[in-house]
């Protein structure tokens, strides 16, 4: 491929994103590969052709002829919990045809796609460009650190959008306000399924990475809290070695305790994430600044929280809000990051 062309580099661009996008949000597993060819056409033309394939659930055949019609979602029964309005490839193979080329599509279902974009484009440098080192790229294209223009401790932001993705992206920039985070056990902690030992007592299954998370987060200078109903003595023990100080066994009321560990360190509101799943948790979160649950926490829950895992209870949601929180602090792969 030339090194230069003459082309709508920004409509380009997004129609090839949409395509990965498409690719990534229907591949649960397996690959999503982009590849760019081209081939010469005249002296000073060149027919562009960009690809993208992946591992994904693939079309029905009888579904491809739908597929670029406006707000028309095909195969919805398998992809209904999918993000999405339709319009993305509609507006791709208008802006495509607009261009002077066409969008293609080739799949097997159930077992991936292949889109394609063609178009014809003017050679500007016929220099070709060779083996693109990625890492010199990102080198050149690296900005200057960002710097504080100004602070506003008390401004209120309302960001209105009918995508979850993208709010979520907005949660995820206000994260590396938060210093301390607190957590419920039950059903956040630990899986929502608790087996009960011969004598009675309940017996909690934890996950490994959240323990990390946690530990980590200690030593990392963040707070770290455990608020919960449960007064089981190994759910001491185990918080208690990964260096969590502030325990509230047999919290009856959470709101009480939230107020005193977010005293203690002289904390506002805005600066605790609180992770919850049931009802007796909803009172913390409506009064925290980031509140969040599992996956797979109670509807009352979900409608309160401002950012939901990606995965259940006793899964490793702690560790997801952790490692995100550590992310935006710039702590997370840091050198004592390797050991425990």
């Amino acid at each position: 491929i030339p090194s230069m062309l003459y082309g709508d580099e920004v409509r380009i661009k997004q129609v090839v994103t949409n395509m990965l996008t498409n690719a990534v949000k229907y591949t649960d597993s397996g690959s999503v590969t982009l590849t760019a060819k081209g081939e010469r056409v005249a002296a000073d033309q060149i027919l562009l052709r960009i690809s993208v394939e992946d591992t994904g659930m693939g079309i029905r055949k009888e579904s491809l002829d739908d597929l670029f019609h406006s707000f028309k979602r095909v195969d919805e029964s398998d992809n209904r919990n999918i993000e999405g309005t339709g319009l993305g490839l509609t507006i791709s193979k208008h802006l495509m045809e607009m261009m002077g080329g066409k969008i293609t599509v080739d799949s097997v279902y159930h077992k991936g796609s292949v889109f394609t974009v063609e178009l014809q484009q003017r050679i500007v440098n016929v220099r070709p460009i060779g083996v693109i080192d990625f890492a010199v790229q990102k080198q050149l294209n690296r900005r200057s650190a960002y710097r504080q223009s100004f602070i506003a401790p008390d401004a209120r932001i309302l960001v209105v959008d009918d995508n979850s993705m993208n709010l979520m992206v907005v949660v995820k920039l206000l994260r590396d306000r938060i210093k301390a985070l607190a957590f419920d056990v039950d059903g956040v902690l630990s899986s929502t399924t608790v087996p009960l030992h011969p004598s009675g007592e309940p017996m909690r299954t934890v996950n490994i990475k959240d323990g990390y998370a946690i530990q980590l987060a200690v030593k990392k200078g963040l707070h770290i809290a455990i608020i919960t109903g449960g007064r089981t003595e190994a759910v001491r023990i185990r918080f208690a070695a990964l260096g969590v100080k502030d325990l509230y066994m047999g919290s009856a009321v959470k709101i009480h305790d939230y107020r005193d560990f977010r005293d203690k360190y002289g904390l506002s509101d805005d600066e605790i994430l609180y992770m919850g799943d049931d009802v007796p948790d909803i009172e913390v979160m409506r009064e925290c600044g980031l509140p969040c649950c599992p996956k797979d926490a109670v509807p009352e829950v979900k409608s309160v929280a401002k950012y939901i895992s990606y995965v259940d209870g006793g899964r490793g949601c702690g560790r997801d809000v952790v490692e995100q929180v550590l992310k935006a602090h710039g702590k997370w792969m840091a050198e004592d990051a390797f050991g425990w």
